[in-house]
């Protein structure tokens, strides 16, 4: 397949399942190329199983799943569902941009992503529970992720997690509230 003219990197979007030989070289302006050794590449298109989610806690308030779309849920940024990493059984919300599965748009971004209104009158202990898997700069001045929580309708928000786990692994968080 013919491509990369001036591009050094392209995406294949038609390959089925089986096995690929490329090799990759460079034309001057005469002509002349320098082909490199052949390569070998195998393509699989069955999907990882996603990690299951976890069940709704006993006493759970609120339960979202995104199965259902976005369910008052607003956001800013690049949020938004989708189905390129999640652990229901088909949709998570994501940041960034589905078209290169990337965050980084050459650009300084961010993002918001915020619940529908929650009831807690009435409830003892109050926790929240969520699913939470992130892919990020190393630079610990950069791409930082927090939890917050709003008693006044969004007038003031109070931070109650920072969220610095292991990168590239669903974990469950739980938070106190």
């Amino acid at each position: 397949a013919s491509c990369c003219s001036g591009n050094p990197e392209h995406n294949f979007t038609d390959l089925t399942d089986g096995t690929y030989e490329y090799y990759a070289y460079a034309t001057d302006s005469a002509g002349n190329s320098n082909r490199t050794e052949t390569r070998s590449i195998t393509v699989n298109t069955v999907a990882p199983t996603p990690t299951p989610a976890p069940s709704p806690h006993q006493d759970t308030i609120f339960f979202d799943d995104m199965e259902s779309g976005s369910s008052n849920w607003v956001s800013s940024g690049f949020w938004h569902i989708s189905n390129n990493r999640y652990t229901s059984p088909d949709h998570s919300f994501w940041y960034g941009i589905e078209s290169t599965k990337n965050y980084d748009n050459g650009k300084p971004n961010s993002g918001e992503l915020t619940s529908p209104e929650i009831n807690l009158g009435g409830t003892a202990n109050p926790k929240l529970y969520f699913m939470s898997w992130y892919h990020t700069e190393y630079n610990k001045n950069y791409d930082k992720k927090f939890v917050e929580i709003s008693v006044d309708n969004g007038s003031t928000w109070t931070k109650l997690k920072q969220i610095t786990h292991t990168p590239k692994t669903w974990i469950e968080e739980q938070i106190d509230l």
